[in-house]
């Protein structure tokens, strides 16, 4: 059984050749594809291409970024604007129904922006991390350079169904997650290309 656990199937890079993508996915092996929410527009269409193809598992999100999309031109690039605690009801009113299968991706960004935006993130995660609680839903995670920060949150809500679907930060840290608390954390595409990864993949 092959899941891909990380895929976002709703950036427009896909829009042309969705069906053939789905395709060669069912033909290589795999049984389900987790495709991840960032922010309302991707949120909802995955909620429309689960429909469409029974497949795709819809996991939605808001990415850490898009949870301060309020900072508006301090972000490094265009951010769209939207009320990001309606996306957290919105997310928990799925979640209730029974329409998504885990929440993210979320979690906390240090690589583009500042520690100023660190309480915003953070605010949004936790919210995120009380919903799948509340739902038993798992958790996909993406956080760059607050990794340590990161896991410290998790445990800290006693998280066990947690998959860091790309982790940059070191290698005894992850060890220790995934022997103390059971955390998953999956191959990234960059993987062939990051020394740190390629050095956790042998551990």
């Amino acid at each position: 059984m092959y899941v891909d656990v990380h895929s976002h199937l709703t950036h427009k890079d896909f829009h042309s050749d969705l069906d053939a993508v789905i395709k060669r996915a069912e033909d290589a092996g795999l049984t389900a594809i987790i495709v991840n929410g960032l922010e309302p527009d991707s949120n909802r269409r995955i909620l429309e291409l689960a429909k469409l193809y029974p497949i795709i598992k819809p996991s939605l999100g808001i990415y850490p970024l898009d949870a301060i999309n309020h900072l508006g031109s301090a972000l490094p690039f265009p951010m769209k604007q939207f009320d990001v605690d309606q996306e957290i009801a919105f997310i928990e009113s799925q979640a209730a129904a029974g329409a998504i299968i885990a929440i993210g991706e979320c979690g906390l960004d240090g690589h583009w922006v500042g520690e100023d935006t660190f309480a915003d993130q953070e605010r949004v995660f936790r919210s995120l991390i009380e919903i799948a609680k509340r739902y038993d839903l798992p958790l996909i995670i993406h956080t760059r350079k607050l990794e340590e920060r990161s896991m410290a949150i998790l445990a800290e809500h006693q998280v066990k169904k947690v998959d860091f679907h790309c982790y940059g930060g070191k290698t005894k840290a992850a060890v220790d997650a995934a022997e103390k608390h059971g955390w998953y954390f999956s191959i990234p595409a960059n993987s062939n290309r990051d020394g740190a990864f390629q050095k956790l993949l042998k551990t």
